[in-house]
């Protein structure tokens, strides 16, 4: 029995730093990754959308068939996004069933107010909708310090649109201190997410299952453990935003019980089924430039077997 809370977790970021491998050593990794024990917990292979030509000419070498790719539309403005969408329903037409995009990611701008932010995120939805497979998903990634008036964007883009393949995305770190949000904005972010039903993915800084101070930067890092039971225990109602700030800085891991049955924290229980619809409804994955670290963490934990 599969683990609902790990299955397809992890995005490959693999080309992105700290990691920043080469194409050819991200794809190699990725098909690794793809035909191990652990296949099932590892998802999409993220590339930016000015680096699809390059994944293209490195598609002879994936074994893994068709590579699912979340495609980072990296070039601004309106004008950019049309753009980086076309290249990637160009690489999908060219690659003739070896590759397929299930999702695109972008960026908010910095929103001053409820309206800016709506005004912001319609355009990009323009720039996006019609132009490639309606099945493709988009998350737009909202600034950890003041996520409010974007996540309430997102909320209503979901519902007057019926934008059901939209949801948001949190930075959970980088490669300076002030990238990483505290415990306090991240609790928030994710109680409000839960109470606008807004799906998130998060990016950066997630390695380890548990928060920790990394030895070499001194940086408080995020653990996916935390953020996922977090996101869990919201969805399921079982837990305020006090608690959650104390789930995302819990640092002992024999504090936290992860199985195929259930997750658990203190006190807190979420079964299976608990589990899964939180998964596919609030907390849809992470990108992580490692696919080995992480469930190698998982499996020193006993979390895995």
């Amino acid at each position: 029995m599969l683990n609902r809370f790990l299955v397809e977790l992890i995005d490959d970021a693999g080309l992105f730093p700290p990691a920043s491998l080469s194409m050819e050593e991200a794809l190699d990794a990725h098909d690794r990754a793809g035909a191990g024990r652990y296949q099932w917990i590892v998802g999409r292979f993220i590339v930016p959308a000015s680096r699809l030509d390059e994944l293209e000419t490195c598609l002879p070498r994936v074994r893994t068939r068709p590579l699912m790719v979340s495609v980072i539309l990296d070039e601004a403005g309106a004008q950019g996004l049309r753009a980086g969408v076309a290249r990637a329903r160009k690489t999908v037409e060219r690659g003739s069933g070896t590759v397929a995009v299930e999702l695109f990611e972008t960026r908010l701008r910095e929103p001053q107010s409820d309206e800016s932010a709506r005004r912001s995120l319609r355009e990009i939805c323009d720039a996006v909708a019609g132009a490639f497979d309606e099945a493709a998903a988009l998350y737009v990634e909202l600034p950890s310090s003041a996520p409010d008036a974007g996540l309430r964007a997102v909320a209503r883009e979901r519902v007057a649109n019926e934008a059901r393949t939209l949801g948001a995305k949190i930075r959970c770190g980088g490669l300076t201190a002030d990238l990483f949000p505290s415990p306090e904005a991240l609790a928030h972010f994710i109680a409000t997410a839960a109470a606008l039903s807004v799906p998130f993915k998060a990016t950066a800084g997630l390695h380890h299952p548990l928060r920790h101070v990394d030895s070499p930067t001194g940086f408080a890092m995020h653990g996916f453990l935390n953020i996922g039971a977090a996101a869990v225990f919201a969805h399921a109602k079982l837990a305020g935003e006090p608690t959650l700030r104390e789930i995302l800085s819990e640092e002992d891991a024999g504090h936290f019980t992860l199985t195929p049955a259930a997750l658990r924290w203190r006190e807190l229980v979420a079964d299976r089924r608990r589990v899964g619809a939180a998964r596919a409804e609030l907390f849809h994955a992470y990108g992580s430039c490692s696919t080995t670290e992480p469930i190698e963490d998982l499996v020193a934990l006993g979390m895995l077997a």
